[in-house]
């Protein structure tokens, strides 16, 4: 009997340990935008994303991370700070998507798997819906049927028979005979020899300007960045389809990547460190280097 309850005490102790080291695994932790609550990187939005991470603790309990798409194309990643959700679940909201997985730095993707609303862009109404009008409907109209014409016949005609006419005669002309020349010798030319060709991947991504003017501590800092026609730092995002450029109260710019949005969308909003700001998206290299005037 005491063997029996020792067993049973490893075993339950054993248990434990599974169940808490379920609990200590690391999370993405990170932001793209500056006044976040993690660590910022201006990379966090890229797909697949491998930067920095964080633990819960050995005291914590929660199991989950989590990813928040905002519609504003801000990016989020940390430890999910509840234990009531499941893996894979997605939670759609007005303006933004969430998704939770339970894994060791699971919460790498951008939420592929949810089914994300289109944000519209502010200030643009979207047309109204109208059911599709079909188009009236008339019976086939037949050609009329003609009876078939036959084509007149006549008899064949016959050409006319004339006699056969004999060439004349002329004796045969001998051509003068003249010593053959031949051509002149000449040394075989060899092709040029040209160097091969090396064909190189295409580049896929795109290159947008990537700065900041109000904090010197990153290293993408450019007192710069707020020019009307900015033409300094650019970085190449492969898994990135939009740039930005995000303008704020008290000449704050910021230009980056993004993930994929609709060329010349505009989005509005008020950050407590930002105060009232714009952002503008494009979809080609090096275009974000406005100041968002066309969406005024």
């Amino acid at each position: 009997m005491r063997l029996l309850f020792l067993v049973l005490t490893a075993l339950t102790c054993c248990a434990g340990l599974v169940v808490g080291n379920d609990h200590h695994h690391r999370c993405y932790s990170c932001d793209n935008h500056l006044f976040g609550f993690n660590q910022y990187d201006r990379h966090c939005g890229n797909h697949d994303y491998s930067g920095n991470t964080d633990s819960c603790g050995e005291d914590c309990y929660y199991r989950f991370c989590i990813t928040v798409i905002h519609a504003n194309g801000n990016i989020e990643r940390h430890w999910a700070y509840s234990d009531i959700h499941h893996d894979g679940q997605c939670k759609e909201e007005e303006d933004k998507t969430s998704c939770y997985c339970v894994g060791d730095k699971c919460n790498n993707d951008l939420c592929d798997h949810c089914n994300m609303p289109t944000f519209a862009p502010t200030g643009t109404p979207e047309p109204p819906t109208q059911p599709p009008t079909d188009p009236p409907t008339q019976p086939p109209t037949e050609p009329p049927t003609q009876p078939p014409t036959d084509p007149p016949t006549e008899p064949p005609t016959e050409p006319p028979t004339e006699p056969p006419t004999d060439p004349p005669t002329e004796p045969p002309t001998e051509p003068p005979t003249e010593p053959p020349t031949e051509p002149p010798t000449e040394p075989p030319t060899e092709p040029p020899t040209e160097p091969p060709t090396t064909t190189e991947p295409p580049i896929v991504g795109i290159t947008c300007f990537d700065c900041q003017t109000y904090n010197p501590a990153y290293d993408n800092y450019d007192e710069n960045c707020a020019d009307p026609s900015y033409d300094g730092n650019t970085y190449l995002c492969t898994n990135c389809g939009s740039c930005f450029t995000e303008v704020g109260e008290g000449n704050k710019v910021t230009r980056g990547e993004a993930g994929d949005f609709e060329d010349g969308e505009c989005h509005e909003g008020v950050d407590s460190n930002l105060g009232s700001y714009i952002r503008c998206y494009c979809n080609s290299d090096e275009c974000n280097n406005d100041l968002c005037e066309d969406c005024a």
